[in-house]
């Protein structure tokens, strides 16, 4: 094998090297600058308004929610969606109809939300609807009491 031909493939095997490089390091420097959020499902539960408790299918804590303008409401719901590295969560901005509240809890339209969605609590960094983001999936670190 003549000397070109070597410098050749030693030239294309760093090539490869260098590129497989770069992959692993994209996807670690994506998961790191991702928001990580934690969620929960909403659920049945009774609240108790002016006295009397009514029970009500999907209930969130209040913090879930986020005010706009005109006094609209919305919450962040978790999606997934095929990425360039496989399935990718991302959330997505939701409008809300809150039927009832008791001050730590709301009641929301459930035909928006159903009881399998995920709904965002909280966020390390500001998030916007589409963006991609990291579930928290710690099963006791948020439960309604």
């Amino acid at each position: 094998m003549s000397i070109s031909k070597k410098i050749l493939y030693i030239f294309t095997a760093g090539i490869f090297v260098f590129l497989v490089f770069c992959t692993f390091l994209s996807i670690y420097i994506s998961n790191k600058i991702q928001p990580v959020v934690e969620v929960i499902n909403p659920v049945r539960m009774s609240l108790k308004i002016a006295g009397n408790p009514e029970n009500y299918n999907t209930v969130i804590p209040l913090v879930a929610i986020i005010l706009g303008a005109e006094d609209r409401k919305y919450v962040y719901v978790i999606k997934q969606r095929q990425g360039l590295f496989g399935i990718e969560n991302y959330a997505k901005l939701i409008e809300v109809e809150v039927i009832a509240g008791d001050g730590k809890y709301v009641a929301i339209d459930d035909l928006i939300i159903s009881n399998s969605d995920d709904v965002v609590l909280s966020s390390s960094k500001y998030i916007t609807s589409g963006e991609i983001v990291k579930v928290n999936i710690d099963p006791y670190s948020l439960t309604l009491k």
